[in-house]
């Protein structure tokens, strides 16, 4: 059953990694022409005016983007954990919604298999595709970076697979609420927005800070990361436990609710 939600989800992997990819590669190519040094004294004197907020929300104050590195420390690692949540959150309503939707879910439950198992097997397989877009694409990163003779590869290496914090979270909190509610794609977007928007109101100032209470996106700090090349290890170990309640809390309903 693993193998199997893994070559289902693999064509559209395929897919998010190809689009992912290139736009990282076409950001390593263009960015040496781009950032000439009139265009870098440009630059310098624009993000001058930003307010102090909107550069805090980008990470422009402690990262510059006049380089590919510092490209990615501060747009870069936004759109990363963006786009790998997006991504992440519509397969956590496959895992089940998918099931019902096909009625398929009825098969699988005639089956001498316990409903335990099939939401872990279900839950294992898809796991390993974002574990496997993450890393592909850190790759990719890094790989960009080192041809561009501008990588930090032990910062890089944290700041590019910190997305796998806030996916996994997301996976299975959405695996959790398609248990009540059928897969809907606008759903599996607005989740990953709405969590980033209450990390930016985090960033605004603080009287606001509480916000980062509130949204998983704290579990991929990439600020902390810069600033003090290193993980944050109270965040990793709520990260773990919130993790292990909302699988059990899924897997409890999952036993409870009538699957058609």
């Amino acid at each position: 059953m693993i193998i199997k939600e893994i070559k289902t989800n693999f064509k559209s992997l395929l897919i998010w990694l190809a689009v992912i990819s290139f736009f990282m590669l076409i950001v390593f190519i263009t960015y040496p022409t781009l950032m000439s040094p009139e265009n870098v004294e440009l630059l310098s004197q624009i993000t001058s005016v930003f307010p102090e907020e909107l550069l805090k929300i980008f990470n422009m104050d402690i990262a510059s983007i006049s380089s590919p590195s510092g490209w990615v420390k501060s747009e870069g690692i936004i759109m990363l954990i963006l786009a790998t949540s997006i991504y992440s959150s519509l397969l956590g309503f496959k895992v089940i919604g998918k099931e019902k939707e096909q009625m398929t879910i009825e098969y699988l439950a005639a089956k001498p298999v316990s409903r335990d198992r099939i939401i872990l097997s279900k839950t294992l397989g898809s796991l390993i595709n974002i574990i496997i877009l993450v890393v592909a694409t850190s790759a990719i990163i890094i790989i960009g970076l080192a041809i561009s003779n501008d990588l930090d590869l032990y910062i890089m290496i944290m700041l590019t697979l910190s997305p796998l914090f806030v996916n996994i979270f997301i996976y299975f909190l959405t695996i959790l609420i398609s248990i009540f509610i059928n897969n809907k794609n606008g759903l599996a977007f607005g989740i990953p927005f709405a969590f980033y928007f209450i990390n930016i109101l985090a960033l605004f100032s603080e009287k606001t800070n509480f916000f980062k209470y509130l949204t998983p996106f704290t579990f991929s700090d990439s600020r902390y990361i810069i600033e003090n090349e290193s993980l944050n290890l109270l965040s990793l170990i709520i990260w773990l436990a919130s993790l292990i309640v909302i699988l059990l809390t899924s897997i409890y309903f999952y036993r409870k609710r009538e699957l058609i």
